[in-house]
């Protein structure tokens, strides 16, 4: 509806877009405005019939989707979608189940274009132009899904400029100081629990890169729902489940050998399993990466879930909950389990708010030691303490939607198995460079299942990861340099603590960045590729996933990627 056409000769044709489209050969007993339809829809008659016709019959859902959504949902053309296949030129050259097949499939389409016209709810006359309304554009522009229902390549490019969100303010040194210590501290228990008890007793391993990103998490983002203890055990012991089940089931098949694929559909997986569940946690896609990538593991099977997944989990929350809430700003966890509570009486919710006020300043004079002679004082502290262990009564997120759930589980399959396609035939052939590494499947999770998250945004990702790297190389270098690279676990905890410093003075907090200076601090396997760390898998491959990010979740009506671009936030902090 609502073109014009005029054929200068028998084989030309014009739409109203005035685009020209020559040699294209009009059959006799087609009407003019299937003339119109079939030229629009780009194609003509060549030498190969068979993908002529179906090409024919699949363009027919881009003309439908077209004609029902964005041009005011018209069903002129719609109604041309039973055309039937025989009347095509080519027809004959094909067999008859052919024919049928595609027949039924153009009227399914029909079906399909009436579906989409009702779900749209616009019943418009033929013949109307294509409109956006001005909220449309408003909303477009503020990064909000569209109120116009239906296909529009434009809005999609538009999500591409960001969704305008203000930058989270650089958090002040005493807060670096107390993160520094936490995950110090953190990834030293692990490594001296594998050191001496795990290792030697259980002959199990348990310092692994996933716990870099969980270090960031807990002593970083402590008030973050992916970093509550619920979601930090439960999401990290599934991540491990997962990869062990993938895994068996590739051996069953024969393709173990295929490292992109088992690493795609863990961690893939794995979002699934989370979202369903409500126990996002980004470093599981880490653990599920971990057992998938490293053939040596693979004979313990589930005895990975319980140590390192679940064993370490545990220990890192142990140590989160003790040193998070000797700060005096700082309440971990959160919540405990995430279930809504039922709501308090006022006068109640009064009272605990007064005293969550006067908390912090009793427990500050104390640890100050103004009044360290006065018990009652250090009583009050004692039990100001004490009182942080049950949790800042904060309550959980909602559930994902199932859609939501299918488009994290596309973008971080297609996400990942870029990751190891780029690695197996461009990278390591030429270069000799690794792209798939664990630190991957946690910023996987981030990006495409926290998408509005600050950890997840553009900036965090790529100087975050690239700081992680750094950082390992430079922990790696300054312990040879003391002559101690024997102490692993000193060395890994270094790495940590010094990415989650520097990330938090450059505002760029991204966990997988500790999870990549972790993975060079302890595997000597990677010692090889020296500097060039920094540049590939830590710099490269972030671009890569932020790529895909932007290009993935934008798909997704409700989804807008990234949130920000800009790298400071000085400008969102003065408005």
């Amino acid at each position: 509806d609502g073109m014009r056409f005029s054929s200068p000769a028998p084989h030309h044709v014009r739409c109203g877009s005035g685009w020209w489209h020559p040699e294209v050969h009009v059959p006799k007993g087609i009407s003019s405005r299937e003339k119109a339809v079939m030229t629009c829809s780009g194609f003509g008659l060549s030498q190969q019939p068979q993908l002529d016709l179906l090409v024919w019959s699949i363009a027919t859902v881009g003309r439908v989707m077209l004609a029902a959504g964005v041009a005011g949902g018209s069903g002129s053309v719609a109604r041309r979608c039973h055309w039937p296949i025989s009347r095509h030129p080519r027809a004959r050259f094909l067999p008859a189940r052919w024919v049928s097949g595609l027949s039924a499939a153009r009227r399914c389409n029909a079906g399909l274009a009436r579906m989409v016209r009702a779900c749209s709810g616009r019943h418009s006359r033929g013949g109307e132009k294509p409109r956006m309304a001005k909220s449309d554009i408003g909303r477009a522009a503020a990064g909000e899904a569209p109120l116009l229902q239906g296909p529009s390549v434009g809005l999609y490019f538009t999500k591409y400029a960001g969704a305008g969100a203000a930058g989270t303010p650089t958090p002040p040194w005493s807060h670096t100081c107390w993160s520094f210590l936490g995950s110090f501290i953190g990834m030293s228990c692990i490594g001296l629990l594998e050191d001496f008890v795990v290792g030697p007793i259980l002959h199990l391993n348990l310092l692994v890169a996933a716990f870099g990103a969980m270090s960031v998490l807990l002593f970083s983002a402590t008030k973050a729902p992916v970093a509550q203890p619920f979601n930090t055990i439960c999401g990290n012991t599934l991540g491990a489940f997962v990869g062990v089940c993938v895994v068996s089931l590739l051996e069953v098949v024969g393709l173990d050998d295929c490292f992109w694929l088992s690493g795609a559909l863990s961690v893939s997986l794995t979002i699934v399993c989370q979202e369903l569940t409500n126990t996002v946690h980004p470093p599981g896609g880490a653990t599920a990466l971990i057992f998938s990538m490293m053939k040596s593991l693979h004979r313990e099977r589930f005895l990975f879930v319980f140590a390192p997944a679940f064993l370490g989990a545990v220990v890192m929350v142990a140590v989160a909950v003790v040193i998070n809430n000797l700060a005096p700003e700082r309440t971990y966890p959160q919540w405990w389990v995430p279930v809504k509570s039922a709501p308090e009486p006022k006068q109640e919710q009064a009272i605990r708010t007064l005293q969550s006020d006067t908390v912090p300043e009793m427990f500050e004079e104390s640890m100050q030691g103004t009044s360290s002679e006065d018990p009652s004082c250090a009583e009050s502290a004692c039990r100001a303490y004490l009182d942080k262990l049950a949790g800042a009564g904060g309550e959980p997120g909602p559930r994902p939607k199932l859609s939501d759930t299918g488009f994290s589980f596309v973008g971080a399959f297609v996400g990942m198995a870029v990751l190891g396609l780029i690695e197996q035939y461009m990278l390591w052939p030429y270069a000799h460079l690794k792209l798939l590494v664990p630190p991957f499947g946690a910023m996987s999770v981030l990006i495409f299942s926290t998408s509005k998250a600050p950890l997840a945004q553009p900036s965090n990702v790529v100087i975050g990861n690239s700081i992680g790297g750094f950082s390992g190389v430079l922990a790696v270098l300054l312990m040879n340099a003391l002559g101690l690279q024997h102490l692993v676990w000193l060395c890994g905890a270094l790495s940590v603590a010094l990415t989650i410093a520097l990330q938090e003075r450059t505002n760029t907090v991204h966990p997988p960045g500790g999870a990549a200076a972790l993975l060079y601090a302890i595997n000597p396997a990677m010692h090889v590729f020296g500097w060039s760390y920094v540049f590939a898998p830590a710099f490269l491959g972030a671009v890569v996933m932020v790529c895909m990010g932007v290009i993935m979740n934008n798909l997704s009506p409700e989804r807008t990627y990234p949130q920000r671009w800009r790298f400071d936030d000085v400008e969102s902090l003065k408005a």
